[in-house]
C-alpha cells in the first residue's frame, strides 16, 4: 500500500461521525498536518482513531509501539501504518 493510499484511508476514517466537525479540515489533510495541533483531536478521539486504524488496516498495535508523537504529524502516522503493514504481509 502506498503512502497516498494510506493517507486517503486515514481521511476516510476521519470523516466518520465522531470527527464530522472537522470535515473541511480533513479534506485538506496532508502529511504535514498535525492531528493534535491542527485538528485538535483529544485523547479519546486518538484512542478511537487507533482502533479504527487497526480495524481498517488489519493489524494490532502493542501498547509499547504507540506514542503520542506519532499523532503530531500525519507523516509519522503513515510511517507507523506502513511499517505495520509490511510486517503483517
Amino acid at each position: 500500500m502506498t503512502r497516498e493510499e494510506i493517507l486517503e484511508q486515514l481521511k476516510t476514517l476521519l470523516i466518520k461521525d465522531e470527527y464530522v466537525v472537522l470535515k473541511e479540515q480533513i479534506a485538506e489533510l496532508s502529511e504535514t498536518t498535525s492531528l493534535l495541533d491542527d485538528l485538535a483531536l483529544d485523547s479519546l478521539q486518538i484512542l478511537n482513531l487507533i482502533v479504527l486504524i487497526e480495524e481498517s488496516f488489519g493489524f494490532v498495535s502493542e501498547s509499547e509501539e504507540l506514542n503520542l508523537d506519532m499523532f503530531d504529524n500525519v507523516s509519522l502516522l503513515i510511517d507507523f501504518i506502513h511499517r505495520k503493514l509490511s510486517v503483517t504481509i
